[in-house]
This record gives structure tokens, sequence and C-alpha cells, in this order.
């Protein structure tokens, strides 16, 4: 498929229901590939199960629905791509790109000479406790140009820089999944939260150690409570109320940065609301914001 070709994708945990957040993250990720005439997918990351929610998958795909953000292709799982992870990171075993590591971030934090400890050099010890694969990343300081935010850069020194790939338990990392999937689906557009900003060196450092063209990364701000933390499900958010479906996309376009025409701010049809959000869509309202707040006079997730 040619990289030329638009392709985005909103790619979910099933740990809740969908809450404000991520449906102004599902919103700007879908408005972004229709702008283009692109393709946009829906994957559920569901590589987590000691945090699913049962039942989640399905009502984030329901909400989904309710709210007119219609994929184009039937949604992926990757649950069902666990062997694809695994034969990914023996690869990298095989080139020697990534080490065994015992050691959990408390004892990396307080021992900057893990890598020798662990094999960062010859790979060779046997462990009789659980271990996580983490990657060689040689240089600490990375950039990369974030198609809404610009120029970004993230500075970080070992040994934290080393991402795991494949977890102690067996489980795949999300870095290894979602770098593996965004190239096997073609993506070639991640719009997304910027709390995601950070994880974006980690999955540019696994592109250039697979030989991946990385996708353009865009991120738009996130929702903020009145602590000036992420709305998320950790921090009790609401789930969204499907029945306010046009409400609910009223207040992410606001937050968007897109006014809609007095008839769309009462009509109850997300699809006229859409319709016209496609066309008013710009990223350039959203460069150099990283959070936003709720309308005073918006309950859902305060």
């Amino acid at each position: 498929m040619s990289r030329s070709a638009y392709r985005g994708r909103f790619a979910p945990s099933p740990t809740g229901r969908l809450h404000m957040g991520s449906l102004l993250a599902a919103v700007a990720s879908y408005l972004d590939a229709r702008a283009h005439q692109g393709f946009w997918h829906i994957r559920i990351e569901d590589i987590d199960p000691p945090r699913e929610q049962a039942g989640a998958s399905t009502a984030i795909l329901e909400a989904l629905a309710v709210h007119q953000l219609h994929a184009d292709a039937e949604p992926t799982f990757q649950s069902q791509r666990l062997a694809r992870y695994a034969s990914l990171c023996e690869r990298l075993k095989a080139a020697d790109l990534v080490y065994a590591c015992p050691c959990s971030r408390k004892q990396l934090a307080h021992n900057a000479s893990h890598r020798n400890d662990c094999g960062y050099h010859s790979g060779q010890q046997t462990w009789q406790e659980p271990i996580a694969w983490r990657l060689r990343q040689g240089q600490p300081q990375r950039h990369f140009c974030d198609g809404i935010q610009g120029s970004t850069t993230l500075q970080r020194d070992p040994p934290l820089d080393d991402c795991i790939l494949f977890r102690k338990e067996g489980l795949p990392s999300y870095t290894l999944a979602v770098v593996a999937d965004d190239h096997e689906e073609g993506i070639t557009h991640v719009v997304r939260g910027a709390d995601l900003i950070d994880p974006t060196f980690d999955q540019l450092a696994l592109y250039e150690a697979l030989g991946w063209e990385p996708p353009v990364f865009c991120h738009v701000p996130v929702i903020n409570n009145d602590q000036g933390q992420k709305m998320s499900k950790q921090n009790l958010a609401k789930p969204l109320d499907n029945g306010l479906a046009a409400d609910n996309l009223r207040t992410v376009l606001q937050l968007l940065g897109i006014t809609l025409p007095p008839p769309l701010k009462r009509s109850g049809n997300p699809s006229n609301i859409l319709e016209f959000a496609i066309g008013a869509w710009s990223r350039q309202p959203l460069a150099g914001k990283l959070g936003v707040r709720l309308p005073t006079e918006t309950c859902q997730g305060s």
C-alpha cells in the first residue's frame, strides 16, 4: 500500500467505557482522516487483561457508533495478534537489539549501571526470575516534528530510556504492539492525546530498530480536571451518556477550536454536526496547547 494514502486510526484500551477525553481524541482522529479524504480505522488495544473490564470493548464500539464515528473496516483486536508480537521480539533478539532485564523501575532508578548487570553487552545470562526484554536505545535525546505541536524534543537519561518490549508477565508492551500494528495496518497519521508525546520517542526508536518508516504523529490537547490531571478512567472520569451524543460532540468540537453555526448548536443530529466539522477542521488552533478544560456548563467528567 502506498504510504502517500492517508490512513488514520483510533485505538482505545478496554479498561472502561469512553469518557469525554477519549471522545475528543476519537473525534480529532476521525476529522483529520476525513478532512484528508483518508481511511479511518478502529483498533481495540486489549493486551492488558488485568486492567480490562468485561464488556468494555463492546461498550466502546457502541459509543463510537452512536456518535456516528464510523470506521472504514471492521475493528481489529490486539489480543488476536500475540504471535506476531512474539515473532517481532525474536527478530530483535536475533539482531541483538534487545536485552533481558529482571529489574523493576525502582531498581533501575537507583542503579545506573544496570545495563552491565542485566546483560546489556553480552545478553548471555540465564535468569531464575521473570525477566522483561528491553530495547537497546543508544541516544537518550530524540527529536521529532509533531504534526500539531511542531518541533518536539525529549531529554532522558539512562537507564530509564530503554523501553520494555516484552513484559515479565510474558505479554507484549504497548510500545511493541502499537508499532507492530500501525506498521502492519499501513497507518500514516496518528492523531492522539498529548499525554502520549513521551511514548512517541520509544516508538520512534523501535521504528528505527526495525527499519520501518514511522507515521506522522499529531498530538491534540487532553482534557484536564480541576486538579490539572488528565481526564482518565483512573481519575474516575464519568462515562459518556450516549443519549447526549449531539451535546457531547458540540463540547469536544468547541475544545478543538471549531465553532458551529447557530442551527447546529441546537441540532440533535450527530451526522450533520460531524459533516460541518470535517469542513471546518484545522490543526492550527491546537498548536501549543497540551491541555484544555471543559466548558463550565458541561458536567461530564467534572
